[in-house]
């Protein structure tokens, strides 16, 4: 049995905030009744690799 607690949707607003201020991106898919979402998020990785 799975309980969902009730949720203000602050954290959406937060991890948006914070992937943008890193260059990256999130879409949410919304599914139709019945269905779960989809979020995806995408960060660049070429700050990663070290510059010779």
């Amino acid at each position: 049995m799975i309980i969902l607690e009730p949720v203000t949707g602050i954290g959406l607003t937060y991890v948006q905030e914070t992937v943008e201020k890193l260059n990256g991106e999130v879409t949410i898919q919304s599914g139709s009744k019945g269905i779960e979402s989809v979020s995806t998020i995408r960060l660049p990785v070429n700050h990663l690799i070290e510059k010779e």
